[in-house]
Order: C-alpha cells, then sequence, then structure tokens
C-alpha cells in the first residue's frame, strides 16, 4: 500500500502506544558517541513541528480493527471470485465455501475472535501480517520494496544542495517525532472545527484513553501511528527462515553511499540536536570527495558490492551477511554501524544521471542494484542531476508514515531558502569530521560472493520493462463531474486494458488494489478487488464491436464502479475479505480446509493486475515491481486535470497496457459525454 487516499473522506465519517508485541522485533539501546568537527555548526531550527497535541495522544483510545462475520465474508468471497472463474469451478467453490462454513470456519473463526479479544493492544491481523512478510524468502528487491519520486526542486538542482536539504527537513521531522511534537496524523472531514488552535488546545486536555471519542464529536478521525515508531533507525535482519525487524535507539548518525562506499556521517550531536544545513552539506561534500578520488588511470575505485546482498534472496543474503561479519570484528562493526543508522542516503554517480522519468523511476525503485542497502526502513536517493525518491523496506510498515514523513519534509525543503552559499553557487569545502569511511576486510572467496551477488541482482534488473505515462486529457474534476467515483473509473479502465491485452481470455484477471485500514488500531491493509460480475459485463460490452449501443455502456460502466465504490468502503471499514481469510488459514496451520486448497483461493492469491494509487503534492509517482511472473504492477494517480501511471511487467507489457489503458479511458469519455447522465449523484 502507498497511501491513503481522498477517498476516505466518505468512509471515514461512518466511523462510530503499544507497538505490536512479536517475537521477531528487537530492540538495541546503544549510548551516544561524542566526535569531535572542526565546523560543527547547530541548526537554528529543531522541529518540523511543535503541535501542543502529542504525537500518540490518540493512540490508546483508537478503535479496533473489526473482525466480520464469517457469513459475511464468505459471501462477499463468491462474488470476489465468481468473475475469475468458469461455471463448473464455481460450483466446486461454491461446494468448499459452504462446508467451510458449516464446518471447520466456525471453530477458527471463533478461535480468532477469543485470539482478539486477549490481545486488546493491537489488531487481530499485525502480527501474522508481520510475520507474513518477514518469513517470505524472497528477494525485497522488486518482490516487497515500493518507490516514491519527489517533484524536483527548483531551487536545488545539483546533488548535494538537494541531498543536504532533504536530510535536514528528515532530521527535523525525527527530532519532532522523537520528541513528540510531530502532530498526531488525523484525517479531517470539517476542517473549519477541527483544524483549530481552540481544538488543539481542548483536545489535548482529555486523557488519551477518551481523546479519540472527543476528536469524532468535531469530525477529526485520528488514524493509527504505531509504524511511525520503526520509520526511523529501523532495518530488517536477515535470518534464516525467517527475518527479524531491528529497532536501534539514540542513534546518531546515518550512512551515506557513493560509489558503493559507506560511510558513517554524524548529523546530531552529543545532546541530539540536529546539525546546520551548512554542516550537512559539507560532510557530504567530504563523502563524495572521498569516494570519488580518483586513482592514477583517472577513474574512481567502486567499494565492494556489499549493497546487492540485501537484494539476493533472504536465505542467501542470511548465509552471505553471516560469513562476511564472521571473517573479521571489522566486518562485523561496519554491518553494526549501517543498520544502526537513522537512515540511508545513497548518492548515484553523474554516469547513472537519469535522462527521463521512466530512468528516474527506475533508479528509485532499484538503481543498479549495488549503490543501496534494501533493508534500511527507507532510503532517501538523490541522483547526481539533483532527482530524488525514496525506497522503503515493506514489512515494518506501509504507505500511510513514509507518505506522511515525504509530504512534510518535501514541503519544508522546498520552502527553506539555500543557504547564501549554496544560492550564489560557490564551492562549500568537504569537513571530514563526523565522517567516518566503513572498512570491509574481504577474502577470495568473500569477493567472489559478493560478485556474484551483484551479478544476480543486476540480471532480475534487467528482466523488468518499465513504463512511466502521464495521461492530460482529464481528470477528477471531469470524473466527478459526470458523477462518479474516479478511482473507480480508473480501476475499471485497467480491467478493459487487460482484455484488450488479452482478446481471448474469457475470465477477469485477478486484480488488487491496496486500501488502508490506519482508521483502527494497528490496522494495516485490505485489499480491494475490482473485478466483479459487474466489471466483467462492462468490458463485455466495450469489446463488442457490433453493441454500439452508448447508454448501455454507460449504464454497466456506472454499475461496476458503484460496486468497485462499495467494495472500497466495505474494506476501509475493515469489511474485507482477504486479511479475514487470511487469518482463518494461519490459524489452520498445516492441516488446511479444503476452502483454501481450492483453485479460486489459488487464484484470488495470485495476483495478476497489482495497483496501489498515489495522490500527493509532494510526488511525482511511485510504483512497484508486479507480484508474479505474469503480472503488472500499477502505480498510478490521478489529480484534477491529469493521471499518471508507473506500469512494470516481466514480459514486456507495460507498454502495451499502458497504452490499452489510454484507450480504455477514452472510450469511457465518448461514452459519458454522450450519455444521459444518472438521475442520482454517484456517492
Amino acid at each position: 500500500c502507498l497511501c491513503l487516499t481522498a477517498r476516505m473522506r466518505t468512509v471515514l465519517t461512518s466511523l462510530a502506544l503499544r507497538q505490536p508485541s512479536s517475537r521477531q522485533i528487537v530492540h538495541r539501546f546503544r549510548g551516544s558517541r561524542p566526535y569531535s568537527s572542526n565546523l560543527t555548526e547547530i541548526s537554528n531550527e529543531q522541529f518540523i513541528t511543535e503541535s501542543v497535541v502529542p504525537s500518540y495522544h490518540f493512540q490508546r483510545s483508537l478503535p479496533r480493527l473489526p473482525i466480520p462475520t464469517l457469513e459475511a465474508t464468505c459471501s462477499k468471497y463468491l462474488t470476489y471470485v465468481q468473475p475469475l472463474l468458469d461455471e463448473s469451478t464455481f460450483g466446486t467453490t461454491q461446494k468448499a465455501v459452504d462446508a467451510f462454513l458449516n464446518g471447520p470456519g466456525r471453530d477458527l473463526h471463533a478461535l480468532l475472535v477469543e485470539n482478539d479479544k486477549a490481545n486488546l493492544h493491537t489488531s487481530y491481523i499485525s502480527k501474522m501480517w508481520y510475520d507474513m512478510y518477514l518469513s517470505d524468502r524472497s528477494s525485497v528487491l522488486l518482490n516487497s520494496n515500493p518507490h516514491l519520486m519527489l517533484r524536483p526542486d527548483p531551487n536545488r538542482l545539483r546533488q548535494l544542495d538537494r541531498a543536504s536539504s532533504l536530510i535536514h527537513s528528515s532530521l527535523l521531522f525525527y527530532r519532532s517525532l522523537k520528541e513528540q511534537k510531530l502532530s498526531p496524523e488525523i484525517f479531517h472531514t470539517n476542517p473549519a472545527r477541527s483544524k483549530t488552535k481552540l481544538f488543539s488546545n481542548l483536545v489535548r486536555l482529555v486523557p488519551s484513553s477518551y481523546s479519540w471519542y472527543a476528536a469524532y464529536m468535531v469530525g477529526a478521525y485520528p488514524l493509527d501511528m504505531s509504524q511511525y515508531n520503526l520509520l526511523f533507525s529501523t532495518s530488517r535482519i536477515p535470518t534464516l527462515k525467517a527475518d527479524v525487524i531491528q529497532h536501534h535507539d539514540d542513534s546518531k548518525h546515518i550512512i551515506v553511499i557513493a560509489n558503493n562506499h559507506f560511510f558513517k556521517v554524524e548529523v546530531l550531536d552529543k545532546s541530539g540536536r540536529v546539525l546546520a544545513p551548512e554542516t550537512l552539506r559539507s560532510r557530504l561534500a567530504s563523502v563524495q570527495a572521498l569516494a570519488f578520488k580518483s586513482t592514477s588511470d583517472g577513474t574512481s575505485a567502486k567499494g565492494p558490492p556489499l549493497g546487492a546482498g540485501t537484494g539476493l534472496p533472504r536465505d542467501d543474503w542470511a548465509r552471505l551477511r553471516d560469513n562476511v561479519r564472521n571473517l573479521s570484528p571489522t566486518n562485523a562493526d561496519t554491518i553494526d554501524t549501517i543498520e544502526s543508522g537513522l537512515f540511508v542516503l545513497c548518492l548515484d554517480s553523474s554516469a547513472d544521471a537519469p535522462a527521463s522519468s521512466t530512468d528516474a523511476n527506475r533508479a528509485f525503485l532499484h538503481g543498479d542494484g549495488v549503490n543501496r542497502w534494501f533493508d534500511k526502513s527507507f532510503q532517501l536517493i538523490v541522483t547526481a542531476n539533483g532527482q530524488a525518491g525514496v525506497n522503503f523496506e515493506h514489512s515494518w510498515g506501509d504507505g500511510v508514515a513514509v507518505l506522511r514523513f515525504v509530504n512534510e519534509v518535501f514541503d519544508h525543503s522546498i520552502k527553506s531558502e539555500p543557504t547564501s552559499s549554496l544560492a550564489s553557487g560557490d564551492i562549500v569545502l568537504p569537513d571530514q569530521s563526523g565522517v567516518s569511511h566503513l572498512p570491509l576486510n574481504l577474502n577470495q572467496d568473500l569477493t567472489n560472493s559478493l560478485k556474484e551477488a551483484e551479478a544476480k541482482v543486476k540480471t532480475e534488473i534487467g528482466k523488468l520493462e518499465f513504463q512511466s505515462i502521464p495521461f492530460s486529457e482529464f481528470g477528477r474534476d471531469y470524473i466527478k463531474k459526470k458523477r462518479l467515483s474516479p478511482d473507480g473509473l480508473v480501476q475499471m479502465s485497467f480491467q478493459l486494458a487487460y482484455q484488450k491485452l488479452k482478446p481471448t481470455r474469457t475470465t477477469a484477471p485477478t486484480t488488487y488494489e491496496s486500501a488502508s485500514t490506519s482508521g483502527y488500531k494497528h490496522g494495516r491493509t485490505e485489499a480491494i478487488r475490482p473485478a466483479s460480475l459487474e466489471s466483467l459485463k462492462m468490458v463485455r460490452a466495450f469489446t463488442d464491436k457490433t453493441n454500439t449501443n452508448v447508454e448501455t455502456k454507460a449504464a454497466l460502466l456506472r454499475d461496476a464502479v458503484n460496486v468497485h465504490s462499495k467494495r472500497t468502503r466495505d474494506c476501509l471499514l475493515g469489511q474485507g475479505v482477504d486479511r479475514h481469510l487470511f487469518a482463518l488459514r494461519t490459524l489452520a496451520g498445516p492441516n488446511l480446509p479444503v476452502i483454501f486448497q481450492d483453485e479460486a483461493y489459488k487464484l484470488l492469491n495470485r495476483n495478476i493486475v497489482s495497483t496501489s494509487t498515489l495522490v500527493s503534492p509532494s510526488l511525482e509517482g511511485g510504483g512497484f515491481a508486479p507480484v508474479v511472473p505474469e503480472g503488472l504492477g500499477v502505480g498510478y494517480g490521478a489529480t484534477d486535470a491529469e493521471m499518471l501511471f508507473n506500469v512494470t511487467s516481466y514480459r514486456h507489457e507495460a507498454a502495451d497496457f499502458v497504452q490499452a489503458t489510454v484507450e480504455s479511458l477514452r472510450e469511457f469519455r465518448d461514452v459519458l459525454d454522450v450519455a444521459a447522465p444518472p438521475s442520482e449523484p454517484q456517492k
């Protein structure tokens, strides 16, 4: 899931700190290490926001994620899978569902409810979801980590200018969060009443056990912020069979990767205060000078491809990481330092400077696969021509926390005045104080292993096709004028586009759209399923060349969008299907009921068209790779006047799918412009 979208406005109005306890989350406490500096200056700013309401003020009183009834889930499940199946297979599935509903399903559901009541501090899905991510043995590169691409900063076109500004703003965000001065995450349905100083001053006086209800009374809906605890100083650590999440308190450094070299850069002083932008930039200049230092032949020596290890399958990386650590105490210290950093900054070389939007998106999704550390909670990536993006590891959290971080950091950074030296283009001298090159001792076997890792990662990256295409013919405003849900219409364009791509197909493709359940304590995501019997009828009407009745097409399109909107509301309110069934399947253990062995369940969980929507004034989009080899990864966003599609494929179908989506949107417009409007507006 990449973000929390505007459709929550309708849903959240119907809604009447303790971190998830998991054996796979480990905390390390380390004291700060003092360092000397000749150029250290403390920033005049120390917080990105200074809220009077503590960051986690509402956490204790958040409503709990509801568990749907077994009957409702089974009924919806049949409607989810029916368009994916032929008639005979669907009949078999109906029998499996009936047997589950009247047999083992009831016992499993009762056990789930009992476990939920015994763990009131969290949600029924939280620990299972952590365990699902951490037990997955495939590489996080492409298979898990998504990316976000920031808009340009016209005042900072040079790499170090952009990087130092974003680092500074990120650290202010970190300090605000650490001191609970970051304003709570709240969805405001009536900003005139709740987005005011009066509201803040009053609600902060309400005990945290009741504060959510006080906010609810004025149309404000606080969202879960438990994932924010793991935004900084957090790494996913590879171990055999299942990874662990490791969090370090009181880190004062970041890791900078340049030319495959790793550097520890102190960014906070001994008291935890943020250093000045000028100091941060001078330290980055030192990193750049050291990383790209010319050799006798005029080239710069790359560091060993250690970062490629984080792009390997998890068990392979766990073995390789252990071998590197065990070779020498120096190597162990280097890896510990990398994993304990607040976050990672990747400075890409001029040779890798992206020349197009597609190139830039590829840089942020995977880059060269080596000048990265994909295990970090997030990596801030800045190209040689000043473009910036974020790549984040997905097990610790979803897009809500990352998007809030990116929005505030971008907004603060772009509004901050460049320092006089940066604005005038003066050269800032490197400051090597507070900068440490992290050494790595390798024998021939490890050298060969890292080269093999690099080759494997580059091979996987080379298989991926990426297409980034804007669509400027219309956007949200036009769709809303036609009394339709913008997200629903775009999702229906994907259904029609896939049929154009596979014209002989008689069933709908399994399609996944991520929805956030952050309106609930320790909520994660739910799966919206855009494919429906209604969408299948719509697709058949639009692909039938003999059907020229625009009124019929428009009516079928509206029916399909309406079903999608209803499913979206259900998912945001914790009344979806996928997570409930996932929890029941997990509790079942190795003795799976027939419903989970049935072809329909396997098909529903093989997402051919995996989608996530992203709308933010800070971003030029985001994306991810397909989740199955024959699938498509579709990151998209619609603003008032235009849309953007970032599509990936392993079968070179991305360009054709984008073109088919554009054609579908045009067909929808042509029909809607002619057909009579509905008597009732779309809710």
